[in-house]
């Protein structure tokens, strides 16, 4: 995760991560890692799969070249827009074992990884842990531009609990978060931990 530069122009994450395995990758939320990632599935490949989850893609996903800094940008999903229904039905599709869209042994390595990202000891969305449950899960943090023309932030967590027998699929959105470490780790994924413990205790 170590090679940002992309025509004259370049990536970063939060912190320099170096060589990790794609499960950690996950966990750390790496945008020049799922950058790689989209080095080597190509556009066209990635466009079908985001097709398939009912995903509106640009239209110039589907011939973005390798290295494409376009491409990678909506990749990492800082320039593709969705709607929280849309996200949260895509992870129940997961949560259900694929639901005809991926396979089953597919669905259940994603969720692995996206347990690793709420169990990992440097994963962003440890806060959405719920006692005696396991969840799947994954923190984002996108800008978005306000009515009155600012950038603003939204951070969001999206997840199923338990990960292992799935009974709900939860997402947080918060518009705007105040404070200076305002990411979906730190804002939405402690709000995804006290719905979920309250939906399991009823």
């Amino acid at each position: 995760c170590s090679k940002g530069e992309r025509g004259g122009k370049v990536l970063r994450d939060a912190a320099p991560l170096g060589e990790v395995a794609l499960p950690e990758m996950l966990a750390r939320s790496s945008n020049i890692g799922f950058a790689q990632v989209f080095d080597r599935l190509g556009g066209a490949r990635l466009d079908r799969a985001l097709r398939r989850f009912d995903f509106a893609t640009p239209p110039e996903l589907a011939s973005a070249p390798s290295g494409d800094w376009d491409g990678a940008l909506i990749a990492i999903g800082a320039t593709m827009s969705a709607t929280p229904r849309q996200v949260a039905r895509a992870y129940a599709t997961l949560a259900a074992g694929g639901g005809g869209i991926v396979e089953p042994t597919t669905a259940a390595r994603v969720t692995s990884l996206l347990e690793g990202v709420v169990v990992s000891e440097h994963g962003t969305g440890k806060k959405a842990r719920v006692a005696g449950a396991r969840v799947a899960g994954k923190t984002g943090s996108s800008d978005w531009t306000a009515p009155d023309g600012t950038t603003k932030t939204y951070a969001s967590f999206v997840g199923y609990v338990p990960a292992d027998r799935p009974r709900f699929v939860v997402f947080v959105g918060v518009e705007s978060p105040s404070g200076q470490d305002a990411w979906g780790g730190n804002v939405a994924a402690p709000v995804f931990a006290r719905v979920a413990t309250h939906a399991l205790s009823r």
